[in-house]
């Protein structure tokens, strides 16, 4: 088994990742619209300009993301580790996040409770369900904050009277790299509704 990655070589990855996206995008917005607004006959260092102020501007913003996405990391691996002392105390600060849990219920109990689950969510839906995969398929609506994320639920085979669930909550569209820890929550959701011993009655 190998060592877990040290929080503070996550981090520094977090934010490098992060200073990429950012700064190469407000880089390449703000040079392209200095270049193309400016009257003057010296466009080219109207260009570099706005290319080192978007570059500039991109690391500070990522600090400011990131710095929020970290603590919305954190504050879920303790919740993690609060409800599971045995549970992995690496923080992941990534948008995709995937669990597995252990469930007291039938596999055919599971895939027909998609409405419920879904109602455990955050403007939730549920989308579909595919009972020869052992799918379930469920999202969130899009907000000021978010495009929405996608939940599905893979149901795997009765494991001596346990039905293992993995929970994966990611982004519906490509490219966000941050999430505030709203994919961490959907997936602390869906995984308490299904441990839940009044829900499952």
């Amino acid at each position: 088994m190998s060592a877990p990655v040290p929080d503070r070589i996550l981090r520094l990855q977090m934010h490098l990742n992060l200073a990429i996206q950012y700064a190469l995008l407000l880089g390449v917005v703000l040079g392209l619209t200095q270049f193309l607004f400016t009257q003057s006959a010296d466009r080219i260092t109207a260009l570099k300009g706005g290319v080192l102020a978007g570059l500039f501007g991109g690391i500070v913003v990522s600090v400011i993301l990131g710095i929020r996405q970290w603590r919305a990391a954190v504050a879920a691996r303790d919740r993690r580790l609060a409800a599971d002392p045995n549970a992995s105390p690496t923080v992941n600060p990534s948008v995709r996040i995937e669990q597995t849990v252990r469930v007291p219920l039938p596999r055919t109990e599971i895939l027909s409770r998609g409405e419920s689950l879904a109602n455990t969510l955050d403007r939730g839906r549920f989308k579909a369900v595919d009972e020869a995969a052992g799918r379930i398929i469920l999202a969130t609506a899009t907000s000021a904050w978010t495009w929405g994320e996608r939940v599905v639920l893979a149901v795997g085979a009765d494991e001596g009277g346990r039905t293992p669930v993995t929970i994966t909550s990611k982004p519906v569209v490509w490219g966000p790299s941050i999430d505030f820890g709203r994919n961490a929550r959907n997936v602390e959701r869906i995984a308490a509704a299904l441990s839940d011993p009044i829900q499952q009655s």
